[in-house]
């Protein structure tokens, strides 16, 4: 490790830090060769508001640690919750693992669809099916989290869904149950969006 940082000799890097572990400790790995290597040192910071009070924990912890370090901070707030309006899944098939990832990405961005939320929960219960798996997704009081499996849980945190209650039912097929679980999502409809439809106020629902 040291024998990469000689290259960096008098320059300038900033860590982007999660507070998580493994990022703490490579700030905490810089911060104690930054003066041997003639490094200037800064860290750089992002609360993406997905994980609610988790992740603005997160932030301040990593805050309070620059500041005892002593380290520059460069710190972000993104709603990306408010940002998620549109997901997408796709797949890709190729001879070596990045260029099947870099497939799959451009398959999902060609088939993104507009998911409807409460904020950052679900507005009512709703069922999906393809093929052989079904998934049921159910709206979850605040602080309940994400309760859900893996394939589930991946494309809901992509939405910035924070607090819900899921269950999987028939084949367990990752590819399957993450296609389920998108055709759950797209049936999702908001009051406001019913009521447009059936041409009525929201209060006449």
């Amino acid at each position: 490790m040291k024998v990469e940082l000689d290259k960096y000799r008098g320059k300038k890097i900033c860590v982007a830090v999660s507070g998580g572990r493994d990022s703490m400790a490579l700030l905490h790995y810089m911060r104690a060769n930054a003066e041997a290597f003639g490094i200037t040192l800064c860290a750089v910071n992002c609360d993406h508001m997905l994980r609610g009070q988790a992740s603005e924990s997160d932030s301040r912890f990593v805050k309070d640690i620059c500041e005892k370090w002593k380290i520059p901070l460069d710190f972000y707030k993104t709603d990306c919750a408010a940002l998620a309006k549109k997901t997408g899944v796709g797949m890709g098939k190729a001879t070596e693992v990045p260029e099947a990832i870099k497939k799959a990405e451009q398959a999902a961005r060609r088939n993104m669809k507009k998911i409807s939320l409460n904020g950052t929960a679900i507005p009512h219960e709703t069922v999906g099916k393809f093929a052989c798996s079904e998934v049921l997704l159910r709206p979850a009081p605040e602080g309940r989290g994400v309760i859900a499996g893996g394939s589930v849980r991946a494309v809901l945190e992509v939405c910035g869904i924070n607090n819900i209650t899921t269950k999987c039912y028939g084949s367990r097929n990752p590819i399957n149950v993450v296609k389920a679980t998108m055709c759950a999502l797209e049936s999702l409809r908001t009051a406001d969006e019913v009521a447009a439809i059936r041409g009525k106020t929201v209060e006449e629902l």
